[in-house]
């Protein structure tokens, strides 16, 4: 009877994918990966499921996301498949929350300021980094982000100039993606760029590490 709050992280979807109950039923030729996938799905839509049929899904908020996509790991389009594979879907369903897209990238850092917003608990006054995905922003941002396994740290200008350097910020190159998304194909071909003008990725890194 009272409000309460759960986040449910799980990692069947990631390597080695074998976390999947072994009476989940098997397709023929299937591979872990897919068989994990699929099961993920049938996880979510079960979650979703139960909390309608208890009668408490028109009054919860629910958010579904992740820290990184499969991508498109077959795609000769070198950029779009480094975008894709460091970015994923964030999902948001719940009351007076009407049906909508937004088209700027979201991150994790957004979730705090969304749900003050979403629960009026936003008075101006408080500190979080981030935006929030229910208001509309006039200017663009720069955006970072790392990828631990390919030693990497990437970033976005808010005029869509990427940049990707090594993780010690050296061998830097610059792109332009296509004029549509960050996540089509069609963008320029990759260029050596000086490490000075990719030094705000360095000092954005410096910042994070140390606010957290």
């Amino acid at each position: 009877e009272k409000p309460w709050f759960v986040t449910l992280v799980t990692s069947g979807t990631h390597h080695p994918f074998n976390t999947v109950p072994g009476d989940f039923p098997a397709i023929s030729g299937e591979r872990e990966m897919e068989r994990a996938i699929r099961y993920a799905d049938a996880a979510v839509g079960e979650l979703v499921e139960r909390l309608r049929q208890k009668g408490v899904l028109e009054k919860t908020l629910l958010i579904i996301t992740s820290d990184e996509s499969l991508g498109l790991p077959h795609t000769e389009d070198g950029q779009l498949r480094w975008m894709a594979g460091n970015w994923s879907f964030l999902l948001v369903s719940g009351p007076g929350i009407l049906p909508g897209n937004v088209p700027e990238l979201a991150m994790h850092a957004d979730l705090a300021l969304s749900l003050t917003d979403l629960l009026g608990l936003n008075d101006e006054t408080l500190s979080f980094g981030g935006r929030s995905i229910f208001r509309n922003y006039q200017e663009g941002r720069d955006i970072a982000f790392a990828n631990t396994y390919h030693r990497a740290v990437t970033g976005v200008r808010a005029d869509g100039t990427a940049w990707r350097c090594k993780e010690y910020f050296d061998r830097c190159v610059r792109w332009q993606p296509g004029a549509n998304s960050l996540f089509a194909p069609g963008a320029s071909p990759e260029m050596p760029a000086p490490v000075n003008e990719a030094a705000w990725l360095e000092s954005i890194a410096a910042y994070s590490r140390g606010r957290y």
